[in-house]
C-alpha cells in the first residue's frame, strides 16, 4: 500500500467517525450546520479531471448523509472571490450541488481571521455549527463548532517548495504550492505575480 492509499484510508476513518457522530447528535441542536473547507478536504487536490478537482468519495458519503438529515452545509475557503465562478462550478460538478453558501476569503483580514469571521456569520444567522472539517489547524480555529475533524495533510507530485511570502500586503504566508495550478490561474485571471499561489490552500 502506498502513502496515498494510507491517506485515503485515514480520511475514510475520520469521516466515518464524523458520520456516526452526526447520526447520534444532529437532532440535539437548533438549525444544525456543518462547515467544510474546500481544498484537500471536500476536493482531492492530488489530481485533476476534466471539470477540475474530484471529491473524496468518503466526503461525498458524509455530504449525502447531511442532506438526508436536513443539516445545512457551508463551505469556507481561503480562495478569493475572484475565482468564485470556477470554484462553484467545480464543487457542483464534483457532486456538491446542495448547500447554503460558499464563503470566500475576506480580503481585509488574514486567512485565519477570515475563516473565523465567516464562521461567526453562520452563527449570527441562527445556525449551530455542529461540525467543522478542514485539513489545516487554521481551518478549525474560532471555537464556534461543537466538533472539529482534521483531515490528514498530504502533498502531491505537483507541489513544489517555495519561499514564504505575503500576498495582498499581509495575508497569510505559505510554504508550498501547486505550480501547475499557479501558472494556469495566473494566465486565466491575468495575474502578473505569484499572488495566485494561495488559491488552493
Amino acid at each position: 500500500m502506498d502513502k496515498k492509499d494510507d491517506v485515503y484510508k485515514e480520511i475514510e476513518k475520520i469521516l466515518a467517525e464524523a458520520e456516526q457522530w452526526v447520526k447520534e447528535n444532529h437532532s440535539k441542536y437548533k438549525n444544525p450546520a456543518v462547515v467544510l473547507d474546500i481544498d484537500k478536504t471536500s476536493l482531492d487536490g492530488s489530481y485533476r479531471t476534466e471539470y477540475g478537482y474530484p471529491p473524496f468519495k468518503s466526503m461525498i458519503k458524509l455530504y449525502q448523509l447531511l442532506i438526508s438529515l436536513n443539516v445545512d452545509i457551508f463551505f469556507i475557503t481561503s480562495r478569493p472571490a475572484e475565482v468564485s465562478k470556477e470554484t462553484i462550478e467545480n464543487l457542483e460538478k464534483a457532486g456538491y450541488n446542495k448547500y447554503k453558501k460558499v464563503f470566500f476569503q475576506i480580503p481585509t483580514v488574514d486567512y485565519v481571521q477570515s475563516k473565523i469571521d465567516n464562521q461567526k456569520k453562520i452563527i449570527e444567522e441562527g445556525h449551530t455549527i455542529i461540525i467543522n472539517i478542514g485539513d489545516r489547524e487554521e481551518d478549525l480555529k474560532g471555537d464556534y463548532a461543537i466538533k472539529i475533524y482534521k483531515m490528514p495533510s498530504y502533498s502531491t507530485e505537483e507541489e513544489v517548495d517555495t519561499k514564504e511570502y505575503n500576498y495582498n500586503i499581509d495575508v497569510h504566508p505559505i510554504s508550498t504550492t501547486r505550480k501547475y495550478v499557479r501558472d494556469e490561474y495566473r494566465q486565466e485571471l491575468n495575474y502578473d505575480s505569484t499572488d495566485v499561489d494561495h488559491l488552493f490552500q
